[in-house]
């Protein structure tokens, strides 16, 4: 692989100015002068740094980081502030669903105008319509107008379009999440392909499971500043306590523990709540030897424990959690109810530890866990707080096994 660096921003900053008077802005906007600073927002400061040919390199950050604006920026779209991005090759890029599609036109027709707007003549797209057609797989909706269009076939086609256009840097900004599981399968194979063959690509989710199965190398923005540029690992080890930290001021003082997971919530949005009556307010995962640690080996013991705080009377709660795999399918799970376990009654104020002790026969791998609390009220089951993927798990194993299952064997030979 090349070390060539195909993009290369240097000290990038975009400060955004609003004026309370709209003559005031446009008379700006004319000068190139700043008249009157009503109002400055600074989206990005001081962002540096290379990526070499045939790099995936993910970018991740909480929403209002400045992700989108740092990919507008490298792709020509927004021009910096201050400093300066160099790129090198075709760019093709995904970063807003249905971006550059006419409305009115087909599906075949957009092919065509995608393909002008990046340089290639008819000839060369009709060489490519082929091979796109087959990728997208929407049949006679190819023939449709993109206005008719749902956002799982937008994404089909602009997807396989980017693709065909055999891009040097290839951009994707959260388009992928509106695919389907299978077709989100497919495309992360072509990715890797692209890559292999000296494609540089910039991932942008929310995903980090995605960003760990395709990117060695993240980069993590937070408010406008890159902390980190390292092992996606790492980087997403430190968005995770980021987010942990914009969850923890709504915890009494209490209740705030020195470690509710490591690393911690996905998303801003990880906890979910339902009524109110109750709220997980602490969590952790141990070991056979009662050890903190989100790595566990396949059939070893190990105990989920949470706390959860009632801020209402509760009768009989139910107790659970669920693990799913990085395809987001969920592959386990229970809760109190399953087992027949007497909860009991609970006063606003109370709280109540519970804990699950388990063996995971998985292969290994990364997964999800998710916690919650729920109820019942006039017969139906009401959540109270749902704590989505807040714990990112690593299943270890010594076998290597077909499957998803990492089953217990003992295998005899005895010659006959």
């Amino acid at each position: 692989m090349s070390c060539e660096s195909l993009i290369e921003v240097h000290q990038v900053e975009k400060t955004y100015y609003s004026y309370a008077n709209p003559l005031r802005g446009l008379c700006a906007r004319i000068s190139g002068r700043r008249l009157f600073r009503g109002h400055e927002f600074t989206a990005l400061k001081d962002i540096d740094f290379k990526i070499d040919r045939g790099e995936t390199v993910g970018i991740i950050g909480r929403n209002g980081s400045g992700k989108s604006t740092l990919l507008q920026i490298i792709c020509g779209i927004l021009k910096p502030t201050n400093g300066s991005v160099v790129t090198r090759g075709r760019i093709s890029a995904l970063l807003e669903l249905g971006s550059g599609f006419q409305p009115e036109f087909t599906g075949r027709e957009n092919v065509f105008l995608q393909g002008a707007i990046l340089g290639f003549s008819h000839e060369e797209m009709r060489m490519r319509l082929g091979a796109i057609e087959a990728f997208a797989a929407i049949g006679d909706f190819l023939d449709q107008p993109v206005k008719h269009y749902s956002s799982g076939m937008f994404v089909r086609l602009a997807f396989s379009v980017a693709i065909a256009t055999s891009p040097d840097i290839l951009v994707v900004d959260e388009a992928l999440a509106v695919g389907d599981a299978a077709f989100q399968i497919k495309c992360f194979r072509r990715i890797r392909e692209m890559r292999e063959n000296g494609c540089t690509v910039l991932f942008v989710t929310h995903s980090v499971e995605q960003v760990l199965r395709l990117c060695p190398r993240a980069i993590l923005l937070d408010k406008g500043r890159m902390l980190i540029d390292d092992a996606a690992r790492v980087s997403i080890d430190a968005y995770r306590a980021i987010t942990f930290n914009s969850l923890e001021s709504r915890l009494l003082p209490s209740d705030r523990p020195t470690r509710i997971a490591s690393p911690h919530a996905q998303n801003p949005d990880c906890f979910e709540f339902g009524n109110r009556k109750g709220e997980i307010v602490r969590a952790s995962i141990t070991d056979e030897k009662q050890r903190e640690t989100l790595t566990l080996h396949a059939n070893s013991p190990f105990t989920i424990a949470y706390r959860v705080r009632f801020h209402s009377a509760v009768a009989h709660p139910v107790f659970g959690f669920t693990i799913r795999d990085e395809y987001s399918m969920e592959i386990a799970g229970t809760n109190s109810f399953f087992h027949a376990i007497e909860t009991g009654l609970y006063s606003a104020g109370e709280s109540v530890d519970v804990g699950f002790v388990q063996k995971l026969p998985l292969r290994a791998g990364h997964y999800w866990l998710s916690l919650n609390c729920t109820g019942f009220e006039d017969n139906q089951m009401i959540a109270y707080h749902r704590a989505h993927d807040l714990f990112a798990l690593e299943i270890v194993s010594q076998r290597s096994n077909l499957g998803l299952l990492d089953p217990f064997s003992e295998i005899s030979l005895s010659r006959a």
